[in-house]
């Protein structure tokens, strides 16, 4: 699509932030799994984007598109797996959506990691 559009190279970032509470700062993708952080930006405005992330104690990786990628979709299988099993067993949270559901958000996610790697011909890595 971004292609056909003439985007290709166009500046992309993948945010991970979180806000718990009213008045409580931002928290970043860091965890024990990523330290690194999941926030991630490629492309030719990627270093001034994590500059900026930066400044606000913020973490992020600029990547290259062929880093990207992966990330891309594997934030958009997240975000349907856990969008999907939230609302069809009327979960009021993404946690209770995870925790009381794990097989089927398990499941989910195996299936549409499958179906994109093959589509895609992207490789994923574990975990």
């Amino acid at each position: 699509y971004l292609s056909e559009k003439g985007l290709a190279d166009n500046s992309q970032a993948l945010l991970y932030l979180s806000v718990p509470a009213l008045g409580v700062d931002a928290t970043d993708g860091v965890t024990s799994v990523n330290p690194e952080g999941l926030t991630a930006a490629t492309g030719v405005h990627a270093q001034a984007f994590a500059d900026r992330l930066a400044s606000l104690g913020l973490k992020c990786n600029v990547v290259t598109p062929d880093e990207y990628k992966p990330a891309m979709f594997e934030k958009l299988i997240w975000i349907s797996t856990y969008m999907l099993v939230g609302t069809v067993k009327e979960c009021g949270s993404v946690g209770e959506a995870g925790s009381e559901h794990k097989d089927l958000v398990e499941k989910v996610i195996k299936e549409l990691l499958a179906a994109t790697a093959a589509k895609e011909g992207i490789e994923f890595a574990e975990g």
